[in-house]
């Protein structure tokens, strides 16, 4: 992905860097102008040897933390325009190539409606723990966005979801259907969509809950 390079700290996120690079996904590791620098830490300890300050190199750039054994605090938050967590218990490798295959679906494609780069920054600025589900459809958009799983009892999640698939005549369709999706589940003070044309016809959502 050009727009992405990722920033490894640690043993743990050059073995993370390792299996992306072996199961396909490539980003670069030293583009000096990416739109979004992706850190991979284990620890605060993991961030000593890093000047954060030299990454920016435009107003445009994001840095993002992710947190790859758990949340833990840092003392430069103002350096990061987003720090990232995954729910305990969740395979971190997996949620990490989740969350660039999503960014992949909510970005870096052709023919996208809403969501753009702002809008992405929207949903995972600040501190959250994100979380990525993804399915698959034949026909029917529908049975898809009816796998999607939401957590009715907290209101402050954000959400983006992304729909792969459409052929341009079924875009109006997909939307009605989506629109009344929303009105009976969604439960977060804030979403942001995209409708893709094109591809393995699939349901993207990304979750992000403030801690």
């Amino acid at each position: 992905m050009w727009f992405v390079r990722l920033i490894s700290t640690d043993k743990e996120g050059e073995q993370i860097v390792e299996r992306l690079r072996l199961d396909g996904i490539s980003c670069s590791e030293d583009d000096d102008t990416p739109l979004l620098s992706i850190i991979l830490a284990s620890s605060e300890d993991s961030l000593k040897h890093l000047d954060i300050s030299s990454l920016r190199q435009n107003n445009r750039q994001k840095i993002v933390l992710l947190q790859t054994s758990g949340v833990f605090d840092i003392d430069e938050q103002h350096f990061f325009s987003a720090i990232l967590s995954f729910p305990q218990n969740d395979d971190v490798y997996c949620q990490i190539k989740s969350f660039l295959y999503c960014a992949y679906n909510f970005i870096d494609v052709h023919s996208i409606i809403s969501v753009d780069f702002s809008d992405f920054y929207s949903i995972i600025s600040g501190r959250n723990i994100i979380s990525m589900q993804q399915y698959v459809y034949t026909t029917d958009v529908e049975e898809a966005l009816s796998q999607l799983k939401y957590d009715k009892t907290n209101k402050q999640d954000k959400y983006i979801y992304a729909v792969r698939g459409a052929q341009s005549q079924e875009e109006c369709k997909q939307l009605k259907t989506f629109d009344k999706h929303l009105l009976t589940e969604l439960c977060g003070e804030e979403f942001k969509f995209n409708i893709v044309a094109g591809g393995q016809r699939q349901v993207f959502l990304l979750t992000a809950t403030p801690y």
